[in-house]
């Protein structure tokens, strides 16, 4: 089997550059069986390679031309789709030369949609998370010029998701209650594979009983209005209850904002290599957004690692709610639960033995297998 993989961004799993997009074809591909043959083609937003595995793995790697950042704006005015969609529109002629030898085709991300239109070849396609959604989300809250924006990019993305489900045999989605709600609303098959954890109980790390943490992308939108909140409107209330608690935070590109920040008990990392080290290390990691869709990688992260999670219901999407696991909704309630969880020599929940890439390569697979055949 011949298989086109085009993605969004480069499949990688830098620490500065990647994110829980590109991590997700930058584990499933290297683990695909022997026998399917992987040309990929992707779009480079990004200033980072795909990781060595996966050059190592596929056939042959095409990079696809970006439109220039103005193209976006003006596309606005021209076109439906939403403006990074928008930037990832090579000629149909050449889209043709891709995928003429292909058995199948596995477009990852959204903003690969555009290409289905042209592909005469069995389509999937993993959007992720629902987009337009998440576009809706965004607007709460927004100066009217903002949230004007957002809900134009959230109509976009609808519109572009009812297309697809015309043309795709199979839409990807980590989390089994967008799979459901997406399907419902466009009349698409669609799949929910939950991502792989990478990261593992650490027997050599002691917790730290004063310690919270938080792991994510740091200038992702709904992880800077979690911090936000956990920074100016949480932390207070736990320090007041333990003048010792020290919240740190660590991730890839950091803001000015972050950077500069100057708030007792915090420290901003930055990126780290060993994720699988802040969680083992904290006493209990913090996730208390409102905004945002899918699966929370660094939730399942952080209770593979062993680490207690206190988490917003939104934030706890498609998790299950255990001694793992705390939701609490109000800044009192989610404050108190972090204080809980900051008592010296306090018994860690034994850690759960996380769902390895090769799962869910594995399910991609018989996915992609099955939505080829004839």
């Amino acid at each position: 089997m011949r298989l086109l993989v085009v993605a969004e961004s480069p499949p990688t799993t830098d620490a500065v550059h990647g994110n829980g997009s590109t991590m997700i074809t930058a584990n499933v591909l290297p683990l695909m069986s022997s026998d399917i043959e992987i040309d990929l083609a992707y779009f480079p937003d990004r200033p980072a390679c795909p990781d060595a595995d996966v050059l190592d793995r596929v056939r042959s790697v095409t990079v696809l031309p970006m439109r220039p950042g103005w193209h976006g704006w003006m596309a606005q005015l021209t076109t439906r789709l939403p403006r990074a969609t928008a930037l990832r529109r090579p000629p149909a002629c050449d889209v043709e030369q891709l995928w003429r030898n292909a058995d199948a085709v596995y477009l990852h991300g959204l903003h690969t949609a555009a290409l289905g239109r042209s592909i005469r070849k069995p389509t999937m396609i993993h959007v992720v998370d629902p987009w337009s959604q998440f576009w809706f989300e965004r607007a709460r809250g927004k100066n009217p010029a903002e949230a004007a924006y957002f809900r134009d990019q959230a109509r976009r993305a609808d519109r572009l998701e009812r297309e697809i489900a015309g043309w795709a045999r199979t839409t990807f989605v980590v989390n089994p209650k967008d799979a459901a709600t997406l399907s419902a609303r466009t009349g698409g098959r669609v799949v929910a594979v939950p991502n792989g954890v990478a990261v593992g109980a650490s027997a050599e790390i002691t917790a730290d009983p004063d310690r919270v943490s938080f792991v994510g992308t740091l200038d992702y939108a709904p992880n800077v209005e979690a911090l936000e909140r956990l920074i100016h409107r949480v932390w207070p209330l736990v320090r007041a209850e333990r003048p010792t608690a020290r919240l740190t935070i660590a991730g890839r590109r950091p803001g000015d904002w972050l950077q500069q920040l100057s708030v007792p008990g915090v420290e901003v990392l930055g990126a780290v290599d060993d994720v699988g080290g802040v969680f083992a290390s904290s006493a209990a990691a913090a996730y208390i957004g409102v905004t945002g869709r899918g699966t929370k990688n660094t939730i399942s992260e952080a209770i593979a690692a062993g680490c207690p999670v206190v988490a917003s219901p939104e934030a706890a999407r498609g998790q299950a709610v255990n001694e793992h696991l705390h939701v609490a909704t109000t800044d009192e309630a989610i404050a108190g639960s972090l204080v809980a969880l900051l008592v010296p020599g306090a018994r860690r929940p034994e850690p759960v033995v996380a769902r390895p890439w090769s799962v869910a390569a594995a399910e991609y697979e018989a996915e992609i297998r099955s939505s080829a055949s004839p």
